[in-house]
Parts: C-alpha cells; structure tokens; sequence
C-alpha cells in the first residue's frame, strides 16, 4: 500500500466514527437552528484547525492551497460515502472506489512539490 493509500484507509476509519457521524447530525440539525448554530461555530473552527494540524503532519512539503483543496474533496468524498455505508453498506464496493481515489490523487502529491 502506498502512503497515500494508508492515509485515506485512516482517514475513512475516522470518517465512519460514531463521534464523526454525530458530529454531522449536529451540523445538520445547526441549519435550521440559530442557537445550535452559535454553539457549533466554534467547535467547527476547531476541527478545521485540526484537520490543518494533521494534514500539515501528513503532507509536509506538499501543504499548500491545492493540497488543502484536494483534502477537502476526499473528506468531502468520504462523509458521503460513510453516510451511504450506513444504510447499504458494500465493502468490496468501498474498497475499490478507494484504491481509486488513491490512484487518481497520488500523482497531484508527488507532483505538486511547492511550500506553502
């Protein structure tokens, strides 16, 4: 397995959390709900800061806007995926669409060597 493929495994096994799925019930139910929306906003903040943290930790050299972009779209990708999961879940299906995901992203990181 490449790095890049043992990353978004991880990521998908934090993704399909019980925490991470009512994390989502919560942003969810915080569009319709101004209090909510207030409590939330801050935790929200957090995570992305977090979510920079550990994408900084993983990338290193390769952090930049695009790497950020790309992060977005997988994490993106996987909470619908992990939504879908639930409901029919199918992990030969899953699998194969990851090992894809893999693929199509690992050259854009071992390409795109700038700083931020």
């Amino acid at each position: 397995m490449t790095r890049s493929s043992d990353a978004l495994v991880a990521l998908r096994r934090l993704v399909r959390s019980r925490s991470n799925r009512v994390w989502h019930e919560l942003v969810r139910a915080a569009r319709t709900d101004a209090e909510l929306r207030a409590d939330l906003e801050p935790a929200l903040r957090d995570y992305h800061r977090r979510t920079a943290i550990a994408g900084n930790a993983f990338a290193g050299d390769l952090w930049s806007n695009d790497f950020r972009a790309v992060l977005r779209i997988i994490v993106n990708y996987l909470d619908g995926e992990a939504a879908v999961a639930e409901v029919l879940p199918d992990p030969r299906r899953d699998d194969a669409t990851l090992r894809l995901l893999a693929g199509l992203t690992q050259p854009f990181f071992t390409s795109h060597r700038e700083t931020p």
